[in-house]
């Protein structure tokens, strides 16, 4: 009997040390790319289209040989931040790629993204037009 209560003991002090543990791992300052929910642009699908419509990234001189869109890679953080902007496809052209940074730098907060029930740093893609100014 003693023998089964200590066994006993010992599993639920297991099981707390790895639930503990889980927890732990969520709070760090880990980047998620697989979530519970996905880290959201705060307001509507018209509100976010408007917004890049409307911050289209717009240079003079625009490389003639350029492509016209830009990925880049951002980070959404806990409080809905925008972190770690980076290039991942260039429109080889560099005041674009730069225009295009200072876009999602310059974005409003974002929902941040969940796992479980816990707001975490995610990683996201957006992509950038770029245009020659008129």
């Amino acid at each position: 009997m003693k023998k089964e209560l200590l066994l006993c003991t010992l599993f639920l002090i297991f099981i707390t040390i790895i639930s503990t543990e889980g927890i732990a791992q969520i709070s760090n300052d880990s980047i998620y790319t697989v979530v519970d929910t996905y880290a959201n642009f705060n307001g509507t699908k018209e509100q976010y289209t408007q917004f890049l419509n409307n911050n289209i990234a717009k240079v003079e001189n625009k490389t003639v040989d350029s492509y016209d869109m830009i990925a880049l890679f951002f980070v959404v953080e806990t409080n809905g931040s925008i972190s770690n902007v980076r290039v991942e496809r260039s429109s080889q052209c560099n005041a674009c790629d730069e225009r295009a940074i200072q876009i999602v730098q310059n974005m409003p907060l974002w929902i941040p993204a969940t796992r479980s029930g816990m707001h975490v740093r995610s990683l996201n893609m957006i992509y950038i037009k770029c245009e020659e100014l008129n």
